[in-house]
């Protein structure tokens, strides 16, 4: 900083003189200036209805999060287009004053599509439509525990831990909670260097042994292209599933496991579609990860649990 040369301060007056002869150049001239100004703006019409449904929807307020505030509301609304009414329209920006836009926004906030989950100075809410992904999530997991799918022998279980001898207890008991509680989802938590990747690879040897079809996926493509590399399964991207939704051609069957690395990365409305996919098709899904390095994108973000179900 003592090197550093002194920065220039070109005088307010200066700078608007220059900016007056700029635009008059281009045609903006003083009495152009005021013959666009001092109008009364045209009132816009909005369909209140149509507009709070798309901002509760799927790529609306809680597009990129779960939750928000009313000050998050508040910009939300302002930056989120209006629906046309007229299919042959585009929408348009939200154009009034601030009172407008308080009021708007506290309509939002009492209507049917959102629902309040704090009662603090700044209480957080969420939509309808975000709290329905999840139960059908919670749902799902809870319906597909001890369904008995795609069990492994002992000693199919006994012959791939044999192969991967290097495996630490943790690992060998994951390999064995994957293979054998029989539940059609089931998610682990895997830090850093803990060697999920090799464990995948010891599960997926048990599986294929026995008679199983496994594949891979992740969210990201160099996640998807290591997962193939190390563990030896056919792997495609996240999206890649998610764009398959012809009924009579799923890529998914009844003696498939799908496994999902870095299933922090994976959204509360991706991990919905492939959690019906695997319902539908009577697959499994197996979903490893570690929220602690990285989170989704978009709304949610699965963030998996320890595998300590009790056995009841």
């Amino acid at each position: 900083m003592r090197t550093r040369p002194a920065k220039n301060h070109t005088p307010a007056d200066a700078l608007i003189a220059s900016w007056r002869e700029r635009a008059a150049r281009h045609g903006l001239t003083p009495d152009a200036l005021a013959a666009v100004t001092g109008h009364e703006p045209k009132g816009q019409e909005v369909d209140e209805a149509a507009l709070f449904a798309s901002l509760a929807g799927a790529e609306g307020i809680c597009s990129g999060g779960s939750v928000f505030s009313r000050s998050e509301a508040l910009a939300a609304l302002a930056n989120h287009p209006v629906p046309a009414a007229d299919d042959d329209q585009h929408p348009q920006p939200l154009l009034c004053g601030a009172a407008r836009l308080i009021e708007l926004t506290d309509r939002f906030l009492a209507s049917e599509h959102v629902v309040a989950l704090t009662d603090a100075d700044e209480p957080l809410y969420t939509t309808v439509e975000m709290l329905g992904v999840q139960d059908r999530i919670a749902a799902r997991f809870a319906k597909g525990l001890h369904r008995g799918a795609h069990l492994v022998t002992d000693a199919h279980v006994e012959a791939a831990l044999e192969q991967h001898s290097h495996l630490t207890g943790e690992q060998r008991r994951l390999v064995t909670e994957w293979c054998q509680r029989g539940h059609r989802f089931q998610a682990a938590i895997g830090r850093a260097g803990a060697g999920k990747t090799t464990t995948v690879a010891a599960c997926a040897d048990a599986w294929t042994a026995a008679g199983y079809r496994v594949l891979g996926a992740a969210v990201k493509g160099e996640a998807t292209r290591t997962l193939a590399a190390e563990t030896g399964i056919e792997c495609e991207t996240v999206a890649w599933y998610l764009v398959q939704t012809d009924p009579q051609s799923l890529p998914l069957d009844s003696r498939t496991i799908l496994v999902v690395d870095e299933a922090s990365t994976l959204s509360d409305r991706d991990l919905d579609t492939l959690m019906d996919m695997a319902a539908t098709t009577g697959a499994s899904l197996r979903l490893i990860g570690d929220p602690a390095q990285h989170g989704a994108i978009s709304a949610g973000g699965n963030v998996p649990r320890p595998m300590r179900t009790p056995r009841t």
